[in-house]
């Protein structure tokens, strides 16, 4: 069996870090970057590593249909293997994962279209099962490409929800992706506003208004809070209470968004024209 795997690459505006990921990537036989229109060196420097780029619109956290049906194309008709391996510019492969993942298709490739990785998700720097995040994981992130089939999904969620996968279990715990987020506060900053304004501009594509949306971002708090307590991510000190705060601040913008609509703002600055007049001295 010829084994050949692809790693498609999520990304937008990864000049930073884009270099950790694409230099252990040497292994695989292609290397394509799926971009989300950056604006900045993101592209350039992908290509001095031999990636191919897919550009696509910018998109938050929903995965849009004419997106998919955009990589979908490209992975039949402009790639030749059969195996893709999906990862973000926040993942870094083990170098032994190649070798791993070969093993794998060898023995299951011919019954399973889907195969589940180890994945540890560490933020701020830790891990464990007294965080938001938990600790190791299986992922849905090795698939034949004829089974990328658009439909709506989460850049995190899993397209494969209804069907059969195989399993990689290596004998070395180490050998894993590794998913490295919340680095430091300007990157949680950017990421959680872009986020949180284009789930409102989402929202109200979907026909929520802005009432509906600020209630689930007070619903989203309040339930942080009792998870905080109830899985014990209290006893991770000081990092499970960042956490929390950084979780909670997301949501506190979400809210914002969608209080500050553009009447709202015209209402504001109706009110305080009205009072810099009236503080003005009048002539006659």
């Amino acid at each position: 069996m010829n084994i050949k795997i692809t790693a498609l690459v999520l990304a937008y505006n990864e000049e930073n870090r884009i270099r950790d990921v694409l230099e252990r990537l040497d292994k695989f036989d292609e290397i394509v970057v799926h971009d989300k229109s950056s604006q900045d060196k993101t592209r350039e420097i992908a290509e001095k590593y031999g990636a191919k780029i897919v550009k696509t619109k910018y998109y938050n956290d929903t995965v849009p249909l004419d997106v998919q049906q955009q990589l979908r194309e490209y992975l039949l008709s402009e790639q030749d293997n059969q195996w893709i391996l999906s990862l973000t510019s926040s993942d870094i492969v083990h170098y032994a994962f190649y070798d791993e993942a070969v093993r794998v298709i060898e023995e299951y490739g011919e019954e399973f279209d889907v195969i589940e990785i180890p994945c540890y998700r560490y933020s701020m720097g830790v891990i464990g099962k007294h965080t938001f995040y938990g600790d190791i994981e299986y992922k849905a992130k090795l698939w034949k490409r004829e089974v990328y089939i658009p439909k709506m999904t989460m850049i995190h969620g899993s397209m494969f929800e209804n069907i059969d996968k195989a399993r990689l279990k290596c004998n070395n715990p180490k050998v894993a992706i590794y998913h490295l987020t919340h680095s430091n506060l300007l990157l949680i900053m950017d990421r959680h506003w872009r986020y949180a304004k284009q789930y409102v501009i989402d929202a109200g594509r979907e026909g929520r208004d802005r009432k509906q949306v600020m209630g689930y971002a007070v619903r989203e708090c309040i339930r942080l809070v009792f998870r905080y307590w109830r899985q014990g991510i209290y006893r991770t000190k000081p990092e499970g209470l960042t956490q929390l705060m950084m979780l909670i601040m997301y949501n506190c913008m979400i809210y914002l968004n969608g209080y500050f609509s553009p009447e709202k703002e015209l209402e504001i600055k109706q009110i305080y024209q009205d009072i810099v007049r009236d503080c003005s001295e009048k002539k006659d």
